[in-house]
């Protein structure tokens, strides 16, 4: 029997109601805490906290902004104080309803905020782009097993798991920054659109000519549009996205490299190491070796 529960029982709001963070959490004396949602939350509410919404299971859609945006398994979003939100699902669609959601005070959520940048918190707050970003499977994956060891596992102690659920958050924060915060400059919804599809391996690992069969524009120009935004070139950023997962793959599953150079799809293994040694410094066995060791 679990003495000590990490998860909050489900308790639906009510329309245009605003949620408490001590209402929501599990942990009343932490200012991080988290929990799995298995039903949608069709109300539009506000929160009086900041939330992170990740997408574990089918996909669902999630209003915000007047708007319905799918969320299919890896999604996520930060939601603020000061939005409205709500979620939905189709019951002949979606069997696996299943929400990783964290919970941060807001006082020190902006602490944090501010430790990166001293204006980060009014950028946040005052940002009008969507604020969503996305996990790959492996990412996803081990966000889920740690929630549920943090949840089941007897031996850690309540300050240890406060501990690591805060870990967890500024894991998700640093995704977060990575893909929508770090360029301050507004993407257009089209090109947000495509560079979320870029962390998707399945899209990712694709041929370069069948990813960019997907543009609506010709390639010269996306290539400027593309340079423009992130200061790399499409091929540089899917190459350090794909290296990305590699190292994902070397250090927390049992994959070969042959089977990894496989699965990214390089035409052969010593592309990859190649590939690889490119962009890491070192070759993938030195890699999990020093991974390994430490």
């Amino acid at each position: 029997m679990i003495q000590d529960p990490v998860f909050a029982d489900i308790k639906l709001c009510k329309p245009g109601s605003v949620e408490r963070y001590d209402s929501a959490t599990p942990w009343k004396d932490s200012d991080v805490s988290f929990h799995l949602d298995n039903c949608a939350f069709p109300s539009p509410h506000k929160h009086e906290y900041y939330e992170i919404l990740i997408a574990e299971g089918d996909t669902i859609e999630h209003e915000i902004f007047g708007k319905r945006y799918p969320m299919k398994k890896g999604d996520a979003w930060l939601i603020r104080p000061t939005d409205e939100h709500s979620l939905h699902n189709d019951e002949k669609l979606t069997k696996n309803y299943r929400l990783i959601v964290f919970l941060a005070r807001t006082d020190f959520f902006r602490t944090v905020l501010r430790l990166i940048d001293e204006k980060m918190p009014e950028y946040i707050d005052g940002c009008e782009k969507p604020l969503r970003f996305a996990l790959d499977n492996i990412s996803l994956s081990k966000l889920y097993n740690d929630c549920i060891q943090l949840q089941t596992l007897q031996t850690i102690s309540k300050n240890d798991k406060k501990i690591r659920c805060k870990f967890l958050l500024f894991d998700l924060l640093s995704l977060l920054f990575r893909q929508t915060v770090c360029e301050r400059e507004e993407y257009p919804e089209w090109f947000a659109d495509f560079l979320g599809k870029l962390h998707d391996m399945d899209f990712c690992c694709r041929p370069l000519t069948e990813i960019c069969a997907n543009i609506s524009y010709s390639y010269s120009y996306f290539s400027r549009v593309f340079k423009k935004y992130t200061g790399v070139s499409l091929l540089q950023y899917i190459t350090k996205v794909k290296i990305d997962y590699a190292i994902e793959l070397l250090c927390h599953t049992d994959m070969t490299t042959l089977e990894i150079s496989g699965r990214l799809n390089y035409e052969s293994l010593s592309h990859f190491n190649h590939t690889f040694k490119n962009v890491t410094g070192i070759s993938p066995r030195e890699y999990k070796k020093q991974f390994s060791d430490s």
